[in-house]
């Protein structure tokens, strides 16, 4: 497995530690992570975390990160039989979805 998403989301972070740094930000800086079954990943897997995020920038934290877990494949083929997608695939699809994101991988 490739250590991109790790870097990319290590880079992430610190650039925006950097910003709110710049900014004297008294906000504490906090990373979320969304563990989902992500069978495929869709928008509403991110709007809900952008939800949350949104209803969180209302008090004093700033989300300098985040990361999209997919779920287990074991749960997930219990759940779904053949109709679970493979781990690589659900993997890859994250990292789709987020790559444009400057907080999220």
């Amino acid at each position: 497995m490739s250590t991109k998403p790790t870097t990319t989301l290590i880079s992430k972070i610190l650039a925006n530690l950097t910003i709110l740094k710049q900014k004297n930000s008294s906000k504490k800086s906090v990373v979320i992570a969304m563990d989902s079954s992500v069978n495929p990943i869709h928008n509403q897997h991110i709007l809900i975390t952008l939800s949350w995020l949104r209803s969180k920038l209302n008090h004093k934290i700033k989300v300098v990160g985040g990361f999209v877990a997919p779920g287990s494949s074991i749960w997930l083929k219990k759940k779904l039989g053949n109709e679970a997608i493979g781990n690589k695939h659900r993997i890859k699809m994250a990292q789709i979805t987020t790559e444009e994101s400057d907080w999220m991988t």
